[in-house]
């Protein structure tokens, strides 16, 4: 009896550890989110230089966490930021694929600034069940599916709450809009920025850069 009730205790804990390893082989994550969870912390502060809490990201092997060291301590004044590649921050990123197999991955970030859009590379390798970031690799990168940052749409230009909203249609979808950000616009020729003004719901054509899925750099409004 005392046998039966051992054997069986065993066979639960070993149900258990089984249905531990496949939960955690299923959260196995992928590349892309794991560069765009980082990304993310970064941007919103949670990991910076200037405190070494960096070294506390689980997203970061320890070898990238060796470089960015060994970077910040080859200041001697100023520097940059070795995660986005910049002295200044971008107003915001988008994550793009670019090769990915069992062990090893590459990934595109591409980071918007005010005037220019900036590409850099991530290597990620897979330790066990998690991917972990192994390098930053800064300038251009081979790029993949470009024309997914691009926006060419017709619609209807509204303004709310002072700001201008393209409403627009695709086919088999209900309207969409998207905010348009005038960052980039000059007027009269000349360096000032300056957002232009239209009739409220004038038909026209915008073009511009993918901010995210909901907001669009704009390089040119054409009205129709």
């Amino acid at each position: 009896m005392k046998k039966t009730v051992i054997a069986g205790i065993f066979g639960i804990i070993v149900l258990v550890g089984l249905m531990f390893l496949i939960a955690s082989n299923t959260a196995i994550t992928t590349p892309e989110k794991t560069v765009s969870s980082f990304y993310t912390a970064w941007f919103n502060g949670e990991f910076t230089i200037s405190d070494s809490s960096y070294q506390n990201a689980s997203e970061l092997s320890k070898e990238f966490k060796t470089k960015i060291d060994s970077i910040v301590s080859s200041f001697s004044s100023g520097g940059y930021d070795p995660v986005v590649c910049a002295q200044d921050f971008p107003i915001g990123f988008e994550i793009i694929p670019i090769l990915v197999n069992d062990t090893n991955a590459e990934v595109g970030v591409r980071e918007y600034f005010d005037t220019i859009v900036k590409d850099v590379k991530v290597s990620l390798v897979r330790e066990n069940a998690l991917w972990k970031i192994t390098d930053v690799i800064c300038g251009d990168m081979p790029k993949q599916d470009t024309t997914s940052s691009q926006f060419e749409r017709v619609g209807n230009i509204v303004e709310k709450d002072n700001e201008w909203i393209l409403i627009h249609e695709e086919q088999g979808k209900p309207a969409l809009s998207v905010l348009l950000d005038f960052s980039d616009w000059r007027c009269g020729g000349g360096d000032d920025r300056c957002v232009p003004s239209f009739e409220q719901g004038a038909r026209v054509k915008v073009i511009g850069k993918k901010i995210n899925e909901t907001v669009i750099l704009v390089d040119s409004v054409v009205e129709l």
